[in-house]
């Protein structure tokens, strides 16, 4: 069912290695990889001149365990670790969507996996408490007892991939472990887990009830492998499309069979957002393949292909509106992130258009590219107007939220901000109450965040990269004052507070304001357009200026004074 990008030519002859020293049993580990991994043998081994009565012994060997959370010396009460197990399920899961709570348990986990325990417990804390000194200590023991577990091969199992992905949610290397995570589940056999369950699913072999306790058994396993690989595949897609990624796997078929599963007792609420995220990136990645930058597309076939992304789009969006009706109550924070995803899958669409069309400058561009530009600007303004409706449950809920989605919400405020100044209304009035709308939405915005941020103590700021985002937003809201005139109590209604020159410096502010994060650690395109007039009419008026200096004859112009550079 699924197609690895890197392993298209490769022989078998490798997995048939691997597969003579893996054995796997039922709680996912895979005993006997301690010795292909650390076994060192002679040269009479490597040719074959290995004596028959036994291998010696290697000069190497490894833990056979991980520390514990007692043995790193972490003293953390029963009721402190089920407040923070508490404050993760209460908001975080939804980012890691690999949990089913029936089984998932605080006491099932701290037996089963201290390395899992102590990550959830440790981000639980960050929640509550902000960056205190006791989430750094915590976030420090999780840290040494992940990176032992990477190491050790007997450490491979479902809940270590888990603690993966849970702490490359909050982690600035977030590739690297989701690659490593990736990389593991492999070995472990999770998408031969999800091709079991759709098999059977098909046929109508599942077992739908306990009647056979192991067969049921295997078959919880099997689903939460399958829910642990389809977030790999959501993980491996963002990163892909958003942040510029080498794409590493992919579905080999429709990706919206797996909603075959959902028919599984074994389903939960959260298992219907996890598949809608599953359907929704493998359609950003086609649509982003699609519309790649230098494709020489015509105007016409780049406007037929954001037509077809959004009805696509819109598609997936009404799909899962209806399919996971039953978990709206329950679960109310469901419907306004699937309108805020919708209206991000809409911008990176339109944004990829309008990159690979390969005008920036807003002035010279097509009517067609305008229109792709006025419909993103169109979708932004929908974006924040989702997000700042009340009650505000997505805003509300984002003090759980991953690092990139602070990004995007950035970055969408400030494009808005920048389209605004790029495409103005012809109606001045008009504009100009526009703009004054839209800076006070801004303003909402940013303020619902700082309040995220400031929870806890007086001096915490959730994390630096928090920081830094409300930093960037309210950075990009003054500059658009100032284009406005507005900043600091400046002038309104039309009058400028700055004369032509610095009016055009302002422009230039507004525009030229890229911040890093959006260009190296996220590709996020359509923050390098800018405007520019199409006749610069600077040099013939220094042109005519010599004219008039040097004599009224055109051929008393000293030309080596006039400087033609551009």
């Amino acid at each position: 069912m699924f197609l690895m990008s890197s392993q298209k030519d490769r022989g078998a002859s490798k997995r048939d290695r691997i597969s003579q020293v893996k054995t796997a049993n039922n709680s996912g580990t895979y005993d006997g990889m301690l010795t292909y991994c650390v076994s060192s043998r002679g040269p009479d081994a490597i040719y074959g001149n290995e004596s028959s009565q036994g291998r010696s012994r290697s000069a190497f060997e490894t833990d056979t365990i991980a520390p514990t959370t007692a043995e790193l010396g972490i003293e953390m009460k029963d009721d402190e670790a089920q407040l923070y197990f508490n404050a993760f399920f209460s908001g975080c899961d939804r980012y890691v969507p690999v949990f089913d709570q029936r089984f998932d348990t605080i006491e099932a986990i701290q037996s089963q996996s201290p390395l899992l325990y102590i990550t959830i417990c440790s981000v639980g804390c960050r929640v509550l408490n902000g960056t205190s000194s006791r989430w750094r200590a915590l976030a420090l023991q999780t840290q040494r007892m992940l990176n032992a577990a990477i190491v050790n091969p007997l450490m491979g199992s479902l809940e270590t991939v888990q603690a993966i992905l849970v702490q490359a949610c909050y982690a600035g290397e977030r590739a690297l472990l989701i690659a490593i995570a990736t990389r593991m589940a492999l070995d472990l056999g999770f998408p031969e887990a999800y091709d079991t369950l759709i098999a059977e699913a098909v046929l109508g072999e599942m077992q739908m009830d306990n009647s056979d306790q192991t067969t049921y058994n295997h078959n919880i396993m099997r689903m939460r492998k399958t829910r642990v690989w389809l977030h790999l595949l959501v993980m491996s897609y963002i990163l892909h499309v958003d942040a510029g990624g080498v794409p590493t796997f992919k579905f080999r078929g429709a990706s919206r069979r797996c909603r075959v599963l959902l028919q599984s007792p074994l389903a939960t609420g959260m298992d219907h957002y996890l598949f809608a995220q599953v359907e929704l990136n493998v359609l950003r990645a086609k649509i982003y393949a699609s519309l790649p930058q230098g494709a020489n597309l015509s105007d016409e076939e780049i406007l037929d292909l954001v037509k077809d992304a959004k009805l696509d789009i819109d598609v997936w969006f009404q799909d899962w509106i209806r399919i996971s009706q039953p978990h709206h109550d329950p679960m109310p924070w469901f419907v306004p992130n699937l309108s805020v995803q919708r209206c991000w899958a809409d911008n990176m669409a339109l944004c990829r258009a309008v990159r690979a069309a390969g005008v920036e400058n807003v002035n010279v561009m097509s009517p067609i590219q305008k229109n792709i530009l006025s419909m993103t600007k169109a979708s932004l303004q929908q974006h924040l107007d989702i997000i700042i409706q009340e009650p505000r449950i997505y805003l509300k809920s984002i003090r759980y939220a991953m690092d990139f989605v602070w990004a995007k919400n950035t970055f969408c405020c400030l494009l808005l901000l920048k389209l605004s100044a790029l495409l103005p209304d012809t109606d001045t009035l008009q504009t100009q109450g526009r703009s004054d709308e839209l800076v006070t939405k801004a303003s909402i915005l940013l303020q619902e965040l700082e309040l995220v941020a400031a929870a806890g103590h007086k001096d915490d700021t959730r994390s630096n990269t928090s920081s830094l985002y409300l930093q960037l937003l309210k950075t990009s809201i003054q500059k658009y004052k100032r284009w406005l005139g507005q900043d600091e109590g400046g002038p309104r209604g039309g009058q400028s507070a700055f004369p032509l020159t610095q009016e055009r410096n302002c422009d230039n502010e507004l525009e030229s304001f890229v911040p890093d994060q959006f260009v190296f650690e996220w590709d996020f395109p359509g923050l390098t357009l800018f405007s520019s007039p199409i006749n610069e009419t600077g040099w013939i008026n220094e042109l005519l200026a010599g004219a008039q200096e040097f004599g009224e004859n055109g051929s008393s112009i000293n030309w080596a004074l006039i400087d033609f550079s551009m």
